[in-house]
C-alpha cells in the first residue's frame, strides 16, 4: 500500500487478498495462482487515490491511477466491480444474485453510518433520508417524484405512527432497499 494513500484511508484499513487459481483458457496466467482483492477494498482504494489526486498528494507516476480511479468510481458500481472480478477469475457470474448481495451490503453500510430506520430496519422516513444524505427535502421530493414508478411509499398505520411519537394523521415510509 503506497504511503501516499495512508492518510486517505481509515486507520484500521487493511487489504485482504485471496489466492485464486486461474482457469480461464484465454489467460496468459492459466494454471497460476493470483491475488484477488475484495470489491469493497478496491472501491476504498479507488476513493483514496481519487482524493489523494485532488489534494496533489500522489507522485507523478501515480497520478494516472488517480484519474482512472475517478473515472471508475463514476461509472462502476460495487456490483459491477464484483462481476468483473468473478469474470476475470473464470468464476460463474450470476448478475442478479451479485446485485442483490451488494445492495444488501450497501443498506447495511448505510445503517452502520447512521441511517435511522424503523420497523426492525426495514423502512425509513423522509426526514431520516434527508438527515442522512444532507440534502434539502425539496431535492428528495423531486427525486422521488421522478422515480415514482420504481419507488412507492408505504402508508404507515396509526399504531406505527404513534410508536414513532408523531401526532401526524398519516405518514409514509420507504423500504430501505429503495433508499440503497
Amino acid at each position: 500500500l503506497p504511503n501516499e494513500l495512508k492518510s486517505f484511508l481509515d486507520k484500521d484499513f487493511s487489504v485482504v487478498t485471496n489466492l485464486a487459481n486461474v482457469t480461464a483458457e484465454n489467460s496468459p496466467h492459466k494454471g497460476q495462482k493470483i491475488r484477488v482483492y475484495n470489491a469493497l477494498d478496491i472501491i476504498k482504494l479507488m476513493r483514496a487515490y481519487a482524493v489523494a489526486l485532488t489534494r496533489n498528494a500522489l507522485k507523478e507516476t501515480q497520478t494516472h491511477i488517480g484519474y482512472k480511479s475517478i473515472i471508475n468510481i463514476r461509472f462502476l458500481t460495487h456490483a459491477d466491480i464484483e462481476i468483473i472480478i468473478r469474470e476475470a477469475c473464470g468464476l460463474p457470474v450470476s448478475i442478479a444474485k451479485t446485485i442483490e448481495k451488494t445492495r444488501s451490503n450497501i443498506v447495511t453500510l448505510m445503517q452502520n453510518l447512521g441511517l435511522n430506520c424503523i420497523e426492525n430496519g426495514k423502512m425509513v422516513l423522509k426526514k431520516d433520508i434527508v438527515a442522512f444524505m444532507h440534502v434539502p427535502l425539496s431535492t428528495l421530493n423531486t427525486y422521488l417524484k421522478k422515480r415514482c414508478r420504481d419507488i412507492q411509499p408505504i402508508k404507515l398505520d396509526r399504531t406505527t405512527i404513534k410508536k414513532l411519537g408523531s401526532k401526524a394523521v398519516q405518514m409514509n415510509a420507504y423500504t430501505v432497499q429503495d433508499v440503497g
